[in-house]
C-alpha cells in the first residue's frame, strides 16, 4: 500500500516533469505509465488497456493521444488514471463508467472546454480530481459532482471560468481542498455560493474578481452589513458608484489602493461616519470634490499617495478634524496660492504630510512644508458685487474683505446733497442727484462697517464673490 502511494505521487508529478519515453510496466505488471509516447487511437482492444488487473496507468505528453469512449471498460481495478497534458479538448460521457474503484483521477494541462453532466456519476470512490491548466468556461450543471460525496481534493485554478452555478458543490461534503485561482471569475450575486460555501470550510479557494470593474453596492458581499474593514486593493477598479457603500455603513477601514480610479463621486463615503483610514494611494485621481470627505470627522489616515492631483483644497481637508497622517507625495502638485490655504491647515493641525512639490519650477522638488514662508501669494480678500435694486445703485470698493460695486440711478425729481463722511481709513461722498452730474472721487481700504452707511439701507442685495488680490485703488462714485 505504502508503493501503491509513492506511486501514485509520483505520477502527478510526471504531469510537469516527465522523464521517460515509451511505456513500462511496474509492480507486477499493474502499473503502466506512458510518457511522450506517440500512442494514437486508444480503444478497448488496444494491448496497453486490455489487462483488467491494472491498478494504476498514467498516460502523458501523447502527441496523438485519441479516447474512444469505451477504452477503460476492461479495466474495472484502476485505482489510479492520469491523463496529463495530452491535448484532450472533449470527453465521452461514457468513458469512465466502468472505473468504479478509481480513487484518483488527474486531467491537468489539457484542452478541456466542458464537462458532461454525468461523466463522473459512476465514480463514487473518487477522492481526487485535478482538472486544473484546462479552458473550461464554467461550471453550471448541477449534477456534475452528485456522486463524488468522498472528493477531498478538486483543482480547478487555471481555466477560464467566469462563473459556477449555485448547487455544483454542495454534494462535496467531504471537500478539504479547493483551488480556483487564475480564473477570470465575474463576481456578481451568481457567484455567492460559491464563494461563501468553501469560507464555511475554512477552504482558502484563491480565487480573484476580474469582473465587475464598477463596483455597485449589490456586489458587496452578500447584505452583511457587520464589515468594519474592506480590501479591494488590486482589482482593476475603475470606477465606484455614488451608492457603492450604502450596505456597508460600519466600515472603519477602506483600502481601494491600486486601482483604476480617476474620479470618486461627492456621495461615495457620505454614509461611512466611522471611517479611521482610507486608502486611495496608487490610482489615477486627477481631482476630489471638496465636499468628498463632509462626513468622516474620524479619519485619521488618508493614504493619496501615487496619483495624478495637482492641488488640494482647505474644504477638502476642512472636515477632518482629528487627521493625523496625510500621504501625497509622487502627485505632480502645483504649489501656487490655490495651495497655500491646504498648506496652512495641515501647518495649524500638525498634520504628517509627505507632499513634494512638482510646479512651478522653482518648487520643483520641495517639500511643500519647506516652501510654504516662500509662496508670494500676498493677503486674499474677497470681491463682491452688491447690486442695490432700490435705489439703482452701484459702489465700488476695496478692502481686506470686500470689494463693492454700486451703481447710482437718482430719482429724475431729487435735490443735490452732498455729505462728507471720515470712517478712521474711509473716505466716501454720499451722493443724491441727478443721472448727468459729475463724477465724485472715493478711496476705500476698509469696510467693516459698510452696510451701516446710509447709501446701503433698505436696499436689496444679491452677491457673488471671487478672490483677488489687495492693491490701493481709489474708485469714482459715478453719480
Amino acid at each position: 500500500m505504502v508503493l501503491v502511494t509513492f506511486a501514485a505521487a509520483a505520477i502527478i508529478l510526471d504531469c510537469i516533469n516527465g522523464t521517460n519515453n515509451g511505456c513500462e510496466t511496474f509492480l507486477d505488471d499493474k502499473k503502466i505509465s506512458c510518457n511522450s509516447a506517440d500512442i494514437g487511437n486508444l480503444t478497448i482492444k488496444s494491448d496497453l488497456v486490455n489487462n483488467t488487473d491494472i491498478t494504476e496507468l498514467s498516460v502523458f505528453s501523447s502527441k496523438s493521444l485519441i479516447l474512444h469512449y469505451d477504452v477503460f471498460h476492461k479495466m474495472v481495478n484502476l485505482n489510479y488514471l492520469t491523463l496529463c497534458d495530452n491535448k484532450i479538448k472533449y470527453l465521452d460521457s461514457r468513458l469512465f463508467s466502468y472505473l468504479h474503484k478509481l480513487i484518483r483521477l488527474n486531467l491537468e494541462y489539457n484542452n478541456i472546454e466542458t464537462l458532461e453532466s454525468n461523466i463522473f456519476s459512476n465514480l463514487t470512490n473518487l477522492t481526487h480530481l485535478y482538472m486544473a491548466h484546462n479552458h473550461l468556461k464554467s461550471l453550471t450543471d448541477v449534477k456534475l459532482f452528485q456522486s463524488q460525496t468522498r472528493l477531498i481534493i478538486l483543482t480547478l485554478n487555471d481555466n477560464n471560468m467566469r462563473t459556477i452555478s449555485a448547487g455544483v458543490l454542495s454534494p462535496l461534503i467531504s471537500l478539504k481542498k479547493f483551488k480556483l485561482a487564475d480564473n477570470p471569475f465575474s463576481c456578481t450575486c451568481q457567484v455567492q455560493e460559491i464563494i461563501l460555501w468553501p469560507e464555511s470550510k475554512c477552504i482558502n479557494t484563491r480565487a480573484t474578481c476580474e469582473e465587475p470593474r464598477k463596483f455597485e453596492n449589490e456586489h458587496f458581499p452578500f447584505n452583511e452589513t457587520k464589515i468594519i474593514k474592506l480590501n479591494l486593493n488590486n482589482n482593476s477598479i475603475q470606477s465606484l458608484k455614488s451608492n457603492a457603500f450604502d450596505k456597508l455603513p460600519e466600515i472603519t477601514i477602506l483600502q481601494l489602493s491600486l486601482n483604476k480610479l480617476i474620479t470618486l463621486k461627492q456621495k461615495l463615503f457620505y454614509g461611512l461616519k466611522d471611517l479611521i483610514r482610507i486608502s486611495l494611494d496608487s490610482n489615477l485621481l486627477e481631482s476630489l470634490d471638496d465636499r468628498l470627505f463632509r462626513y468622516q470627522a474620524k479619519l485619521i489616515t488618508l493614504h493619496l499617495h501615487d496619483n495624478k492631483l495637482l492641488t488640494i483644497t482647505e474644504k477638502l481637508l476642512d472636515p477632518l478634524i482629528i487627521l493625523q497622517d496625510l500621504t501625497l507625495k509622487d502627485n505632480p502638485l502645483n504649489c501656487d496660492c490655490k495651495l497655500q490655504s491646504a498648506l496652512n491647515l495641515v501647518s495649524k493641525n500638525k498634520i504628517l504630510s509627505d507632499a513634494v512639490c512638482e510646479t512651478p519650477e522653482k518648487y520643483a522638488g520641495k517639500s511643500w512644508e519647506l516652501m510654504e514662508k516662500e509662496l508670494e501669494c500676498g493677503s486674499t480678500i474677497t470681491t463682491q458685487t452688491v447690486i442695490i435694486v432700490s435705489s439703482g445703485i452701484t459702489l465700488f470698493c476695496y478692502s481686506s474683505v470686500v470689494v463693492c460695486y454700486v451703481c447710482i440711478r437718482c430719482r429724475k425729481t431729487c435735490r443735490k446733497r452732498t455729505n462728507r463722511h471720515t470712517n478712521e481709513n474711509v473716505q466716501y461722498d454720499d451722493v443724491e442727484t441727478m443721472a448727468n452730474t459729475s463724477p465724485k472721487t472715493a478711496s476705500f481700504s476698509n469696510t467693516e462697517n459698510l452696510y451701516d452707511y446710509p447709501i446701503f439701507r433698505n436696499s436689496y442685495l444679491s452677491i457673488i464673490d471671487s478672490n483677488v488680490k489687495s492693491e490701493p485703488v481709489i474708485y469714482d462714485d459715478v453719480v
